[in-house]
């Protein structure tokens, strides 16, 4: 029934706001949150950081995009 295109007016979806990338470097490996608006690194977390905060929290997002506390 559709065209195949999902989204809102005209049928174009929206791209993300946010990509997530894990990067792996000398120092160790980190979560980076880039922003696609501004083409920028929003964040940049270790994973052992994150992964400490994810076994005790259902819902990462708060962590991820910074807006705790």
């Amino acid at each position: 029934m559709g065209n195949g295109k999902q989204g809102g007016a005209g049928g174009r979806r929206r791209p993300p706001r946010w990509i997530f990338q894990v990067q792996t470097n000398d120092q160790g490996t980190v979560l980076r949150v880039l922003d696609t608006t501004t083409d920028k690194v929003f964040r940049e977390i270790p994973i052992q950081e994150f992964l400490d905060y994810a076994k005790t929290h259902r819902n990462v997002t708060p962590f991820l995009l910074g807006k705790l506390r």
